[in-house]
Formats: C-alpha cells, structure tokens, sequence
C-alpha cells in the first residue's frame, strides 16, 4: 500500500508541474510562428561578431543553403531561396547594429571614447601590419626549420641520339644512405671534394647504390644495330644519368646530367656484345669522364641540381649464363692540378681501334682501362711517370672505395615542415604573398568600398516591417501555403526593388535619440488606428 502511495504522488506532482506550464503557457499565448533560425533569435552585438564569423568561413554557408533548399519543400527557385536567405542575414546583421547603437545611451554631438578608440585603432593596425609583413618573417625568420632528407633514390642510364634513346640500365637497389658527421663534413669541404662551406651537416648524405643493375639488358639485335649506327655516325651522341629521389616530405625530386660519350669506347663495348656472347669471356669496360656531379643540392620544391666536382665512373657490360646487365662503380674526383692530364687519358683511348665483328673473339682485360684506372687512383702510372702524373691520392676519404655508385645529397630544410605545401617553395616568396596578402586585401577593398552602395539597405532606423514579412514567408512555408509563399516573396522583392516604398517602411515608431545615421528631425512612421 505504502508503495502505490509513493508511485501516486510522484504521478500527481510532475501532472502539477505540466499544468502550471500548460496554464502558463496560454496565459502568455503561443508565438505566431516559432519555424526560425536559431542565429536569428537574439540580436546582440555578440551575436553579430559570432554571425560574421560563420559567414567568413568559406563555402559554409553556401553548403548550409544549399541543404537548406534541397531538403525543404518550397516553390522557390535556388536563385530566389539565395536571395531571402541574403535578405534575411543583412537583415539580422541591421538588427544587431540597432540593437548595440540604443545601448551606447549617447548624446548627439558626443566625442566617442578615446580608449576604445585607442584598442580599436591598435588592432586594426596590427592586423594590417600582420597581414603585409608576416608572410615575409614566416619566409626569412623566426619560424623552425625542419630537416628533409632522402628516403630512396635510384639512378638510370640511356644514351640519347638526335631523336632517339636507348636506356642501358636502372639501378635502384640503395646499398646505404646515412648521415655524413662532423669530421667527415669538414675533410669533405678539402680538396677534391670541394663541399661548400654553407651546408650543414643535417642535410648531407652519403647514398650508395649497388653497382650492379636491378634488370637485365635486353634489346633486340636490330635495335642494337641501329644503336651502333648512332654512336658511330651522331657526333652529338650523350650519356645520360637521371636521378630520382623521395623525399621525406613526399615529394620527388629529380635531376639529369648530361655527360661526354666516348664513342670509340662504346663502339668496342657494343661490338664485344654483339660479337659471340656465348664464347665472350670478357667484355672491355667505358670510363665516363665527368659523369655526374659528386653533391646534388635538393630544394624544398622538389629541384634538384648538381654542384661540386664531376665524378668518373666505370661502366662495364657484364656477361654471364646467357645474361647480360650493366655494371657501374664510381672511380673518383679530379684534382684542378691535373686536368690536362685526364685530357690526355680521353686522347689514348680515342686512339682504340674498333673491335671487328668476327664470328668467335675472345676480348682479353683491356690493358689501357686498367692502366686509366690505376692512374686515376695515383697508383701504377703515378710511380711509373713521376714526371707526367703526380703521385696524388684521388680519393683520400675513401669515398668510392665500394663497389657500386657514391655521391652525396645536399638537402634543404623546409619551412614549418609539412604544414606548407611545396608549391610555395615551388613558386617562391611571391606566391606566398600574393596568396595570402592579395587574397586578404582584397577581401577588406571589397568591404570597404562597396559600403556606399549598401546605405539604402542597412541604415534602417527599424526593421519589424520587413521582419515580420519574412516570418509569414517561413510560416507560410511551414504550413504548406507554397501559393501563398510565393505571393509574399513577390512582395518581399518589389518592396527591396522600391527605395521610396523600403524608406516608408524601415523609419522608426518614435524618433530615435543619439543614433548617427538617423537625424532627429526625420519623419516617423504614421500611427494606425
């Protein structure tokens, strides 16, 4: 029994509480129409800056007008639901204004405070400061840079004729790729290697890519054909090393370099080939004299170039089991003392006769590239000729003592990391300042100037008339009277296409007191009985 009690009371007293607020309630009466927006409720000047701020944000309100009028059943076109909506946002911004212009409570002729004044001007002149130098101290100071290194590179070979190419091999197998350290930064900045002396180490790498290449080397016999008629007849004949980096910021960066072709060597390379792979012991080697700078410099945009000293390299056509693929090894470095000797080396081996092309040759170590090699490494020619080779080490560091591709990747760091894309870096300094202070200036010119031509629509000294045609408009669409709807839309319009008609409608019930853009003396509405 005791329990039934509890359950009743507990039933009498939130019945109570429903009709106090149902008695209330029609006391109070019903509100004509309670369909409307919720940013469009209390105009306040809070409200106004959070209502800016919602405009300014890009495509938001667009995409909330477009759900709006996709999702709502109305006889509106979407141009003319674009319109009301326009029309109903300035009309909540004028209300707004209304509303904080009656609560200043001034006087006509009074001076407007100084410290507001003071903050305002302040700010504004700070964000117009902000807005034309900040681009330029995030650009040259202030802001961290961070460090974006190589995280695989690869390297491929082709020889170029006049409007042909002939790729020979592709080597993206990255035997090491580390940082270079301190020691070895300031041995590297000494001769041959000639490092600049700006670079720090953070951004240089030493890449090793194995020598021998990632695929085979296939070609047809009358593509090869046609590639021996141009070595031996294009005088303008390349070797061409493209190099391809990812980064770690995700972007590629890429790079060519364009080295001399020795034809006569290339010539008994290819021939040697041609001529009975199955009994080819041997096949004689290419020197490539300045083949590849021994830095590439890698810019934030992705470009790459090369800088530093030419590196020579050895590229051998290695046949076995059938098979055939290119080999590479880095050599070393020129000395500056001993240039016009490496120009002699280039005149020995032009001297090479071609090998003939019989049906069974056997192609012994080739004396003269091996006496080249030893040269270059200040070893057997240095100690045989004291005279005309000085006994130098050509790569003291050890730099090419591997098998395989050495070089080193100077990288610079980026801006605020992955936060800035790299077409900033692509286009530079000005594409960071016309997109961001252009695009902001001239989002404040439009404002400003096109002030004057909004005076008819904004400097109202009331706005219930209009207010209240807007809310029989959302009324009429709630209820389903889309004719009617539309009749007033119509009126709405004709009423904005009439400045005498909109002035009549917009002046205040009573004149208005310390409101600038509503003088004193001006007419007020007309009083209906």
């Amino acid at each position: 029994l005791k329990c039934h009690f509890i359950t009743f009371s507990a039933f009498y007293i939130v019945k109570s509480i429903y009709l106090f607020a149902s008695a209330h309630q029609v006391r109070a009466g019903y509100p004509p129409f309670a369909k409307e927006d919720g940013m469009f409720t209390q105009p306040s000047l809070t409200g106004l800056v959070l209502f800016c701020v919602y405009r300014a944000i890009p495509f938001l309100f667009e995409a909330k007008t477009i759900l709006d009028w996709t999702c709502t059943g109305s006889p509106l076109f979407f141009g003319d639901w674009l319109k009301l909506q326009d029309i109903h946002c300035n009309l909540y911004m004028v209300e707004c204004d209304l509303v904080y212009r009656k609560s200043l409570k001034r006087k006509k002729g009074d001076m407007y405070r100084t410290d507001v004044k003071v903050v305002v001007g302040f700010f504004a002149m700070l964000g117009l400061v902000l807005v034309v130098w900040l681009p330029f101290v995030i650009y040259l100071t202030g802001v961290p840079l961070f460090v974006n290194p190589v995280q695989s590179a690869s390297l491929a070979v082709r020889i170029e004729g006049a409007h042909n190419s002939w790729k020979l091999c592709e080597h993206s197998d990255v035997v090491s790729m580390s940082e270079v350290s301190s020691e070895m930064l300031e041995r590297l900045r000494e001769t041959p290697y000639n490092l600049a002396p700006n670079m720090q180490h953070e951004t240089v790498q030493m890449v090793e890519i194995s020598g021998d290449s990632t695929y085979l080397w296939t070609i047809t016999p009358p593509s090869l054909q046609k590639l021996i008629q141009t070595v031996r007849t294009y005088e303008n004949a390349k070797l061409v090393f493209a190099l391809r980096f990812e980064m770690e910021s995700g972007s590629i960066a890429r790079v060519r370099y364009d080295a001399p072709l020795d034809r006569e060597q290339v010539m008994r390379t290819l021939n040697a080939s041609r001529a009975a792979k199955s009994k080819l012991k041997d096949i004689p080697p290419i020197i490539v004299k300045d083949a590849y700078p021994l830095y590439t410099h890698i810019l934030a945009a992705g470009v790459a170039r090369g800088v530093g000293p030419k590196v020579t390299l050895k590229l051998s056509l290695v046949s076995a089991e059938g098979l055939e693929w290119w080999q590479m090894r880095s050599l070393s470095v020129p000395w500056e003392e001993v240039v016009d000797d490496s120009a002699e080396d280039l005149e020995v081996i032009e001297e090479i006769p071609e090998i003939p092309e019989e049906d069974e040759i056997i192609a012994p170590i080739d004396p003269i590239t091996q006496e080249l090699h030893d040269e270059l490494h200040g070893r057997k020619g240095a100690k045989e000729n004291p005279g005309e080779f000085p006994e130098i080490d050509r790569d003291p560091e050890g730099v090419f003592q591997n098998e395989g591709v050495s070089f080193f990747t100077l990288s610079d760091q980026m801006l605020l990391g992955k936060l800035i894309d790299s077409s900033v870096y692509e286009y530079g300094m000005f594409a960071l300042y016309f997109t961001v202070v252009f695009a902001i200036g001239r989002f404040l010119r439009v404002y400003i100037v096109g002030m004057s031509h909004r005076i008819i629509y904004e400097d109202w000294g009331d706005v219930e008339f209009v207010k209240e045609l807007l809310n029989d408009i959302y009324a009429a669409r709630w209820d389903r009277e889309y004719e009617l709807e539309e009749e007033m839309y119509g009126e709405l319009i004709q009423l904005y296409r009439s400045p005498e008609k909109l002035l009549d409608v917009t002046r205040p019930p009573r004149p208005l007191i310390g409101i600038m853009n509503w003088p004193s003396t001006a007419r007020t509405k007309a009083k209906i009985d």
